[in-house]
């Protein structure tokens, strides 16, 4: 082989290969960008999650804090109650907000033995300028009593206001709200001509008296 194409071989080979690194470079530095650029995303989405996660717990340590100075100022906070009645030690205490009648009575001393403990919710939270008043068994009898005899008094007034339609009389009709004279001698003209009321909502008969006005008076008549 002459001395010139032994040059052209060689420049060929060469070629070649510098053709063959510049491609192994080139491929080299993208998997290298790749990588970077793998590893930069993995550091952006790590730095996001740990400024998410200091933000929670930063709002979880407030929260906590602000629930232990609530709490706090709960406790500095007092309640001042005035006791009576069949307790060992009458008088005025104050407590801790959000206590309750039964620390107020053991602060008093405790109840006394003829003290009604069914008179008496111990479990009520305490208010303050409270007054409670510790009834004794007999105390808290006749407040019974007392109560019954009110509400067989209001029963029985409740009973001789209510008008019965069939029997009362033109001034007896005229004591129901809304019934004047006219209209009271219209129920008496309907009870001559037609008999007795059978339910109260016969009323609705009479001429001028409809179901609003049922309503009204509803409660004050009766029929039996």
């Amino acid at each position: 082989m002459s001395d010139s194409k032994k040059f052209k071989v060689f420049s060929v080979i060469l070629f070649l290969l510098l053709f063959f690194c510049m491609g192994c470079n080139k491929k080299e530095n993208v998997l290298f960008e790749e990588e970077f650029q793998e590893i930069r995303e993995k550091q952006n989405a790590n730095t996001e999650q740990e400024i998410k996660d200091t933000k929670e717990d930063t709002e979880k340590t407030n929260d906590l804090k602000e629930d232990a100075k609530e709490n706090q100022q709960d406790k500095n906070q007092k309640v001042c109650v005035y006791v009576c009645g069949a307790v060992n030690n009458p008088g005025v205490y104050c407590l801790e907000k959000g206590k309750r009648i039964a620390d107020v009575i053991e602060m008093a001393g405790g109840l006394k033995e003829e003290a009604d403990l069914d008179y008496i919710n111990l479990a009520e939270i305490l208010t303050d300028a409270q007054m409670i008043k510790v009834l004794t068994v007999e105390e808290a009898q006749n407040e019974k009593t007392k109560e019954n005899t009110n509400a067989d008094s209001e029963l029985k007034q409740k009973e001789k206001s209510v008008v019965n339609l069939n029997t009362a009389t033109l001034e007896q009709l005229m004591t129901i709200p809304g019934i004047g004279q006219n209209k009271a001698d219209s129920i008496i003209a309907y009870r001559e001509e037609h008999g007795s009321f059978h339910a109260v909502e016969d009323i609705m008969n009479i001429p001028g008296i409809k179901e609003g006005v049922l309503k009204k008076i509803k409660d004050y008549i009766t029929v039996d």
